[in-house]
């Protein structure tokens, strides 16, 4: 029937409220739904929370899927997640080619850095695979 159609409208519909959330401080509805629902940063590792809105669950049930299609540059790196974000090249975010057991703690890119405003290899590169680290030296350091 339809119904495929319905709920492929329905994600695009909750993809583009996502992106609203991310990049829109001005319109009274994203600011109502952030101070609810307490955003706290531009992409926030999750947004479960119980008891919540129709909207705020569908912008929950896609927001893995959202945040694998966008990617930042890193500017100062004091906005940018280390291990969340999607800022090295198109392989997506870090945490997933972290090979240990636990998950990261989240850190911003500028945290990784050493005095010298260098890449702080020993913080990351004993959990990272070869290929990613080469990427990551690619980059500067914010």
């Amino acid at each position: 029937m339809g119904f495929q159609k319905i709920w492929q409208q329905n994600m695009a519909f909750m993809m583009k409220i996502a992106y609203h959330l991310t990049v829109d401080n001005q319109k009274l509805w994203i600011q109502v739904l952030k101070g609810k629902y307490g955003w706290v940063r531009v992409l926030t590792p999750t947004l479960r929370k119980a008891n919540v809105s129709r909207i705020w669950r569908g912008v929950c049930e896609i927001w893995e899927d959202f945040k694998d299609c966008i990617s930042w540059h890193v500017r100062n790196g004091e906005s940018t997640d280390f291990w969340y974000d999607n800022w090295v090249d198109s392989d997506g975010r870090l945490v997933n080619f972290y090979n240990r057991l636990d998950s990261p703690w989240p850190i911003h890119v500028v945290g990784m850095t050493d005095a010298t405003d260098m890449w702080d290899w020993n913080r990351f590169s004993h959990v990272l695979s070869e290929q990613i680290l080469q990427k990551i030296s690619a980059i500067r350091p914010p």
